[in-house]
């Protein structure tokens, strides 16, 4: 780490639901002048930068449930653009309150059974959970040159559904279609070879 000080190292964290900011309506009488900058959640990469003095671009990234991923997705981009030499790149998720569990739940989002059923015929909702995930991305030549240990490569793209699907929040197949096609064409991907599939269960059995 101390060899990143001073660097030009990005740092791209997913974060969407600020439950520290719920709860921040019930303790006014001990709010201090930190407050402001301890539950926003727009400082969550910001700390890391200023904690280990990192100068590259530093952002928070909301896109609901695809936060972290889009994070890494910036990341990539910003190391091929040449923004930055180095990202740091994740998500994190703290469950303080339950003002979100009503919102969820309202909606049918959310599990009654408290069970993930992904692709199966009573899949009835998905499960919060908490944690943090982080990444360091830099360019696979310098990876080799400073022997770094490499996890993988990654070939990464971004789109959006538009009015494909309905509601805003349900998933469109033939847009992660042509993502997926667009990523294994660019990167010269053999679907073929891939051995494990990440996805996201939608409130019903369209996943």
């Amino acid at each position: 780490m101390q060899n990143m000080k001073g660097s030009n190292t990005g740092v791209y964290i997913g974060v969407t639901n600020n439950d520290m900011m719920c709860g921040a309506a019930n303790c006014r009488n001990e709010s201090n002048n930190t407050m402001v900058t301890g539950i926003n959640s727009s400082l969550t990469a910001n700390r890391i930068s200023n904690h280990y003095d990192l100068r590259g671009p530093s952002m928070a990234v909301d896109t609901a449930c695809s936060s972290s991923m889009t994070a890494v997705y910036m990341g990539c981009q910003a190391i091929r653009t040449g923004e930055c030499e180095m990202a740091i790149c994740g998500g994190v998720n703290s469950i303080l309150s339950p003002s979100i569990f009503i919102v969820l739940a309202k909606a049918k989002m959310t599990s009654p059974s408290g069970k993930s059923n992904p692709f199966a015929d009573d899949a009835e909702g998905y499960v919060r959970g908490e944690g943090c995930g982080v990444i360091v991305l830099k360019k696979l030549s310098q990876a080799l040159k400073d022997k770094d240990k490499i996890w993988g490569t990654i070939a990464c793209g971004c789109n959006q559904n538009g009015k494909t699907s309905t509601p805003i929040i349900a998933p469109s197949s033939k847009q992660q279609r042509v993502l997926l096609e667009d990523v294994f064409r660019r990167y010269k991907v053999d679907p073929s070879f891939i051995q494990h599939v990440e996805a996201h269960e939608n409130h019903d059995d369209n996943c």
